[in-house]
């Protein structure tokens, strides 16, 4: 009785441990964002400097922080994914609070999943404006974009009108810096 119950066992062993081994060969791709991306950021941004990005990163956006992760967290960075303590509230929240004017978050961070989030708002002059202030209130050293993905061109162009051309451009992202510690109006 012993030795069919434990080639039974036996059986059911080696599938258990059949099932757990990967799927050989293993599927890999190369990085989305340009490899030199984050050690460009490290090479031009002072350590400690606060840092924008586009895409700006929330749970649905998590490159930047792969980028600041990479470039040894030597900066800091607007937005993140994590369980952000609101005072008032017994629970947190993963999205990061929407700071003053928070059309700056809507446009840097929209993201196209299906119709869960609302299109970002039109950049116009006024807009173009805020973001200027943004920069100056929360003290923001650079902004950084990745410029790849077509879809996202309008947010280019919204950069481009708010604080005019890139000091750096490298093939698939751009990085402003503010000229004589002031953000520049085109």
């Amino acid at each position: 009785m012993a030795g069919p119950r434990r080639r039974r066992r036996a059986v059911i062993g080696a599938v258990i441990l059949l099932s757990l081994l990967p799927a050989v060969p293993f599927a890999s791709r190369g990085l989305l964002w340009p490899a030199d991306l984050p050690t460009t950021i490290a090479k031009v941004v002072e350590p400690g400097t606060v840092v924008l990005t586009f895409p700006f990163a929330t749970p649905a956006n998590t490159q930047p922080m792969a980028w600041q992760a990479s470039a040894h967290m030597e900066y800091r960075m607007m937005g993140g994914y994590a369980n952000i303590v609101v005072p008032g509230q017994t629970v947190g929240q993963r999205w990061p609070l929407l700071l003053s004017p928070h059309t700056d978050q809507d446009i840097l961070g929209f993201t196209h999943i299906g119709d869960r989030f609302p299109q970002p708002p039109i950049p116009n002059p006024g807009i173009e404006a805020q973001l200027r202030q943004y920069l100056v209130r929360y003290s923001i050293g650079a902004v950084v974009a990745w410029t790849s993905p077509d879809e996202f061109a309008f947010v280019y162009q919204y950069l481009l009108a708010a604080i005019g051309p890139p000091q750096i451009t490298v093939r698939g992202f751009d990085i402003w810096l503010p000229v004589g510690g002031k953000w520049q109006t085109p």
